[in-house]
């Protein structure tokens, strides 16, 4: 059994606006092994990013934490001191921001904004921190070299790679990645996704990846869970999700994106929009998109249930009536 790393219970994080209160994360919960590569994946506004801020404990205002419970190797993450969280963040988790190869320094060289890092959490000098930049610029397949150079004298990709050294400079436990290819073409994604399975091995992180690129995430995760209007609507086994989706949100999305392998099939989008947190539908919030929608959908929301009947070590969850219909 996979040891857990990464605990996250009944996670609710909500925004206070004028209007009232939104809840962007509801009730999710999940568990992220060592060694192990999880997704989350959903449309834009799911709650994917929301939940590893949260994590990080780094939601700005109006978000806050308003449940659950986030433990990292059996901490209580939510009941941290500021000191206590300075000790774990990037020592211990790590997060490769959205749109990161545009957060770095245009006025600082490479190598100073990864030795930085090393120097802030007091792990060695400032001559140390350059030679470990030296030695994590060649980890992630950039020449030491490029230790002086400017971000804007380096490609979309080096700049991301950059991003994946500086979150890796202090050997985290756990790297957290929202959206790291989203502005990359198609061949540089492989190539960083080659190298963070590469890195993962070497080093011996787990990774917390989040996007709504669905082909990409079936290609590098273990396990993968699918978010909707900001709850679990599935999470299973990367290769058990591939062969049999049971919640038709998730086949749909796996409608909607070409495969990677295998003969060529006819798209199939999802009909609609995702849900305004401000006017959530009633019961099942995937209903009103639903093109097999019963009426208990519109009255009751379902419940995250294991499918089958004998324990296992990463069950098959989904919410969904129609399990319930057919059995």
């Amino acid at each position: 059994m996979v040891e857990p790393l990464l605990e996250v219970e009944n996670l609710r994080v909500e925004f206070f606006t004028p209007s009232g209160p939104l809840c962007a994360v509801d009730d999710v919960s999940f568990t992220i092994g060592r060694g192990e590569i999880v997704g989350l994946a959903g449309e834009s506004g799911s709650g994917k990013s929301t939940i590893a801020q949260a994590i990080l404990r780094i939601l700005q205002p109006p978000a806050i934490i308003t449940g659950g419970a986030v433990r990292f190797e059996g901490e209580d993450l939510l009941g941290m001191s500021s000191a206590e969280l300075d000790r774990v963040r990037w020592s211990q988790l790590a997060l490769v921001f959205q749109s990161a190869m545009n957060a770095l320094s245009p006025v600082m060289r490479i190598g100073e904004q990864i030795a930085d890092v090393v120097v802030a959490h007091g792990q060695g000098t400032w001559a140390e921190a350059l030679e470990r930049a030296a030695d994590m610029l060649t980890l992630v397949g950039i020449d030491r070299d490029r230790l002086r150079s400017y971000p804007h004298e380096l490609s979309g990709g080096m700049r991301q790679r950059v991003m994946i050294a500086v979150a890796l400079v202090l050997k985290p436990k756990l790297l957290m990645m929202d959206e790291p290819t989203t502005a990359l073409d198609v061949v540089v994604q492989k190539e960083i996704l080659a190298q963070i399975r590469e890195l993962k091995d070497e080093l011996g992180f787990s990774v917390l990846f989040i996007t709504h690129d669905l082909p990409l995430m079936l290609e590098l995760t273990d396990r993968l869970a699918i978010l909707y209007g900001g709850r679990l609507a599935e999470m299973a086994p990367t290769s058990e999700l591939i062969a049999d989706a049971q919640h038709p949100y998730t086949r749909g999305l796996l409608a909607s994106s070409p495969a990677l392998f295998g003969p060529r099939s006819e798209l199939s989008g999802i009909a609609g929009s995702p849900p305004n947190l401000g006017s959530l539908p009633s019961g099942c919030r995937f209903h009103p998109r639903c093109g097999e929608v019963i009426d208990r959908c519109r009255d009751e929301s379902p419940e995250l249930l294991a499918l089958g009947t004998a324990p296992r070590v990463s069950p098959h969850l989904a919410a969904c009536h129609l399990l319930g219909a057919a059995s």
